[in-house]
């Protein structure tokens, strides 16, 4: 008999390792939860999910196409075949699947951080800082629009501890796990998608934003 979790967080592995993302099975699988997260939290999160669906989607596809089972070799073959700028590749998939995480993980990250500050704000905060650089105008007014629509914290706190009260300390706490340990492992993947040419590398985004 499965064990029921307590908390969303309870979903994903304790103590993950590089393994965790760079095996494609393992990161869909990773992918597929932050689905459910989003799902959790109803149309505030509607765009994120669908574009996180999509990219799992591409990236799978691509896996099977090549008959691989890492990340790594994905863009590997991608790059051989010139096919990791196309927009349906498992290279770009990736690349918008982590900027969509980044989101996520940023909004989890503020949470604690901002007692203050309302749900729509802190996910609006998060947007700004990540995904918000990427978009065209249309885009922009979509998430605007998309991240008012956020519950408020005791509500997106309830959801997360699916329903059962006077959780919010444990969910926090694991939330706060959740981000220290997965967000060190997303840096993983970014380090591949600069390596292979599918995402700029730092300095060259400070390069051209200092000369623009």
């Amino acid at each position: 008999m499965c064990e029921v979790p307590e908390t969303f967080f309870d979903n994903f592995s304790k103590n993950p390792t590089n393994e965790a993302v760079l095996n494609t099975e393992s990161l869909l699988q990773f992918a597929s939860n932050i689905v459910k997260f989003c799902e959790l939290q109803g149309k505030a999160l509607y765009l994120v999910k669908t574009d996180v669906g999509g990219n799992i989607k591409k990236i799978r596809t691509s896996c099977e196409k090549y008959k691989v089972s890492t990340v790594e070799e994905m863009l590997i073959k991608e790059k051989e075949a010139k096919a990791s700028k196309n927009d349906n590749s498992g290279s770009i998939g990736l690349l918008w699947l982590m900027r969509a995480i980044e989101l996520v993980l940023e909004v989890m990250v503020e949470l604690p951080a901002s007692p203050d500050l309302t749900m729509r704000e802190i996910g609006r905060s998060a947007y700004t800082k990540t995904l918000m650089k990427h978009h065209n105008t249309i885009m922009k007014n979509l998430f605007y629009a998309g991240l008012a629509l956020f519950p408020d914290k005791h509500t997106f706190l309830l959801r997360l501890a699916y329903n059962k009260p006077n959780m919010e300390t444990q969910v926090l706490d694991a939330m706060k796990e959740f981000v220290g340990q997965y967000g060190a492992l997303m840096e993983c993947i970014q380090h591949l998608l600069v390596k292979y040419g599918v995402e700029d590398s730092p300095t060259a985004e400070l390069e051209a934003s200092s000369t623009s």
